[in-house]
């Protein structure tokens, strides 16, 4: 699995769970603001990446314990197993505080539930919210509030298969002995 990917799931994964709530949008806008009294704005940023080697034995200090045995050890290569931290940056617009406190925790809800879905296939190991800041401030007629949520996605890497030789001989003897034949893929006459 390749950033682009990752990324792209969790656009499509917001996208669909906010469908009614939010605008959701890829690094800026691509529309213009929406009424934020209506519909939220959501913006998703990718920020930065970093090797995951360290996930066995730190992991279990944020709740990830490796999850289940098929995906231990999923390379023995450590550098293969990487974090995905993407920034999300919502926006919304309501006249009463307790209204707009109850709609921003019910999208960021519905933004994290969105993403674990269960039955869903995912193309991550685990997902953390790391960390959530809010900042509200006064408009004529009433509070605007912005949250940036912090999640990091734990993955692995998987490289492109390379085209190796091909084996069409097979030969059998001691290390540094004389070989003899034993296997020869048959070859392919003109089909007739």
């Amino acid at each position: 699995m390749h950033r682009q990917t990752l990324i792209a799931k969790v656009l499509a994964c917001l996208s669909a769970g906010l469908s009614e709530l939010a605008q959701v949008d890829l690094l800026k806008a691509s529309q213009p603001q929406p009424d934020l009294t209506e519909r939220a704005q959501l913006t998703l940023i990718p920020t930065a990446e970093r090797q995951a080697s360290e996930l066995q034995a730190k992991g279990a200090d944020k709740g990830v314990t490796y999850g289940p045995a098929y995906n231990k050890n999923l390379s023995p290569n450590a550098l293969d197993r990487r974090v995905m931290t993407l920034q999300l940056e919502l926006a919304l617009e309501e006249a009463e505080p307790s209204a707009l406190i109850a709609r921003l925790d019910n999208l960021v809800s519905a933004a994290e539930a969105s993403i674990i879905k269960d039955e869903t296939p995912v193309p991550w190991q685990h997902f953390i919210c790391e960390k959530s800041s809010f900042s509200y401030s006064n408009q004529v007629n009433s509070m605007l509030a912005k949250a940036t949520l912090t999640w990091q996605f734990y993955y692995q890497v998987e490289y492109p298969e390379e085209a190796g030789v091909e084996v069409t001989e097979v030969y059998l003897g001691p290390h540094g002995g004389e070989h003899r034949l034993i296997y020869k893929t048959p070859e392919e006459g003109p089909i007739a």
